[in-house]
């Protein structure tokens, strides 16, 4: 039978041998992580949207007269399907509001506030969504490039002249916030494309839905993530002009249903 001093040895052998101080450091990352988790981050509910009460609905297709969908507003919820059997280009059905660049739209649905996020400033920006998917992604040839994605895109003015109508060079910033995203994709900073126009992109998964028929709720914090954009393409100063959010197709075919969407605030 082992004395007290033994004992004492043999605890501190085990306390301080490779794999003890493995697992305590893996389970102590774990716990930040869980602490971190943004289901377990304390974030305020919005108390000023930016948003205004009208929607307009729109389909928007990359390639003229390829791909079908719907997007309807029956009841206060946000109904839409996209079906795009090619790999070239995306269709959108979406709903918007505000203004976009190069004098190209300005909805009829108007945003309630032009707000501003700036590179050293504290403002909060918050957005809620209830909402799932109601089908099965359909794919169509996996071994092609594809994708479908439920997301927000807000299109903003950073000071590079974003009524004007020249598209050879970057007159405004595009940022989506992805709730979810297939094949899942964390992060991407893109240029627009040639010929349309070329503006700055970035894209954020936010967030994932990944259970068919489930209805999933999200309040998240994306004004660090917008100021991260700010300082990836040199930018002081993000004025959000528009506001669409989408379910998105190439090569693939879904649907969705939301039942809530909010911008704003605490």
């Amino acid at each position: 039978m082992m004395d007290l001093e033994e004992m004492k040895n043999k605890i501190e052998d085990i306390l301080y041998s490779d794999y003890t101080y493995a697992f305590f450091t893996v389970l102590g990352l774990g716990f930040i992580y869980y602490l971190l988790t943004p289901s377990k981050v304390n974030i305020p509910p919005i108390k000023e949207s930016i948003l205004g009460d009208q929607w307009e609905t729109n389909v928007w297709r990359q390639i003229k007269d390829i791909g079908e969908g719907y997007a309807i507003i029956e009841n206060g919820v946000f109904k839409a399907m996209v079906d795009y059997p090619t790999y070239q280009g995306t269709i959108c059905s979406l709903i918007q509001q505000g203004k976009q660049p190069h004098g190209w739209w300005d909805s009829p649905a108007k945003l309630k506030k032009e707000l501003t996020i700036t590179l050293n400033d504290d403002q909060i920006l918050i957005v809620e969504l209830v909402g799932k998917r109601t089908s099965p992604i359909t794919w169509y040839n996996l071994l092609l490039d594809r994708v479908n994605d439920i997301g927000m895109l807000l299109i903003g003015d950073v000071d590079l002249g974003y009524d004007d109508p020249d598209v050879t060079n970057p007159h405004a910033l595009y940022i989506d916030f992805w709730f979810d995203i297939k094949p899942e994709i964390n992060e991407n900073h893109w240029i627009g494309v040639a010929g349309w126009e070329n503006d700055y992109h970035s894209g954020y998964r936010i967030s994932s839905m990944p259970i068919i028929g489930k209805e999933y709720s999200f309040r998240l914090r994306i004004d660090q993530l917008i100021r991260n954009t700010l300082r990836r393409w040199n930018l002081e100063r993000f004025t959000i002009k528009a506001v669409q959010l989408y379910i998105e197709a190439r090569n693939s075919k879904a649907e969705m249903e939301i039942y809530k969407f909010d911008l704003g605030m605490p």
